[in-house]
């Protein structure tokens, strides 16, 4: 049968277990001749591993999905089938050929921020240079469904001036030989801002014609707005204060016309520095002169009255890279800390009505952190330093 594609199965194909499909590399476009059937034999390449570790392993449908890189639901059909070719489909044949599905993904390859309108119109610029097949949204929708790609938000990361990245390499390759030891003497520190939303955009409800005023329809409605606090914390290995509220200044306290009665260095030093991180740093076993603190180039973090609680304490400072959150394993408290509190909030009943409020329910919410897990972070501070130093200074996972 002419185009038919050859069957696969665990006697007549090697089993290959944890194998991995990787597009071909190509420059010239004009010059890439794959065959067509090039999409399908990938899918049967995987089918094929799902079916050898079902009948050759232990693993269940969830870890198969996670080794494989695939749904689970896929794996439970592929498992169900028994078989790794695909099974024949009804209706005409696809007429886009390899080389199309290549300008398409070429065009992404170029630029990821582009539009699916965009994207469709680059890539027919392309293909008639060779051809005289016109693609639509739909096909090229299709295409890119079918491709290696995936639909994400970007991630969010700092934007790094000239000579940053060089700070950052030169601080993980001097603790690159830091051992668990060295990083347990090693505090770290860092603000943070809470904030609910008592009115998200776009949450709907579904009601009854006649019902909108029913008290559990409505949705509450504050003056203030968006609820915001700010909060500190300093964590350890095997430690870490309490969640600490950081005071919103009065007008009284304006220090200049610019001043937006943020966090300044003389109320860190007073209601921060000297009654909560000082105390923290006497709970240890070793003296603070032989303690570090890690914190980042903030200024309220700096000052005349900090430089000498710090120097009357005895306990040195690292110094942090700017711009580096992703070095930082208290980056990773503030981020459970507040996905616990959105999960507590689905609850409508624990939901916050004023600052005091939203303040104590963060409190209790930071006490959950199970110091183990605290503890794992510090312990993985050689890989971060690993991973700096293998971006050359670059981001990191974290």
């Amino acid at each position: 049968m002419n185009g038919c594609v050859q069957l696969l199965s665990l006697q007549s194909r090697p089993i290959r277990l944890g194998m991995v499909i990787q597009s071909p590399d190509f420059t010239s476009v004009d010059s890439y001749m794959a065959p067509n059937n090039d999409h399908r034999q990938a899918r049967e390449d995987k089918n094929t591993e799902i079916l050898a570790l079902h009948n050759h392993t232990t693993l269940g449908y969830d870890k198969i999905a996670k080794s494989t890189g695939v749904a689970k639901s896929t794996v439970r059909a592929v498992i169900k089938r028994g078989q790794a070719h695909d099974a024949p489909r009804s209706g005409r044949p696809t007429k886009v050929t390899a080389i199309s599905r290549k300008i398409v993904e070429k065009v992404v390859d170029d630029d990821s921020r582009l539009p699916l309108h965009d994207i469709t119109n680059e890539a027919n610029k392309a293909i008639a240079k060779t051809t005289s097949q016109i693609l639509g949204h739909t096909t090229v929708d299709t295409i890119l469904r079918n491709a290696p790609f995936k639909l994400i938000k970007p991630r969010k990361k700092p934007f790094w001036r000239k000579g940053q990245k060089a700070k950052r390499k030169e601080f993980a390759n001097r603790r690159q030989r830091w051992n668990l030891n060295q990083w347990k003497k090693v505090v770290f520190v860092d603000e943070s801002t809470i904030e609910y939303n008592p009115n998200p955009i776009g949450e709907k409800i579904r009601i009854r014609p006649g019902h909108e005023l029913d008290e559990s329809n409505l949705q509450a409605s504050f003056k203030s707005g968006r609820t915001n606090i700010g909060v500190y914390a300093a964590i350890a290995y095997g430690r870490r204060t309490e969640l600490i509220m950081v005071r919103k200044r009065t007008p009284k306290e304006r220090t200049s016309k610019t001043d937006r009665l943020g966090l300044n260095a003389n109320q860190y030093a007073n209601e921060i520095h000297e009654p909560h991180l000082i105390p923290f740093m006497e709970t240890f076993p070793d003296t603070p002169d032989h303690l570090f603190l890690a914190a980042d180039g903030a200024p309220w973090h700096k000052g005349a009255k900090n430089r000498k609680l710090r120097e009357d304490c005895g306990y040195a400072t690292l110094p942090w890279p700017p711009n580096s959150p992703d070095l930082n394993p208290i980056e990773n408290a503030w981020l459970v800390l507040k996905s616990r509190l959105r999960s507590r909030w689905g609850d409508s009943t624990q939901r916050p009505h004023s600052a005091e409020e939203l303040f104590i329910e963060a409190c209790e919410e930071w006490e959950k952190i199970p110091q183990e897990t605290i503890d794992n972070w510090i312990e993985g501070m050689p890989r971060r330093m690993k991973a700096v130093l293998d971006a050359n200074g670059g981001h990191t996972k974290w």
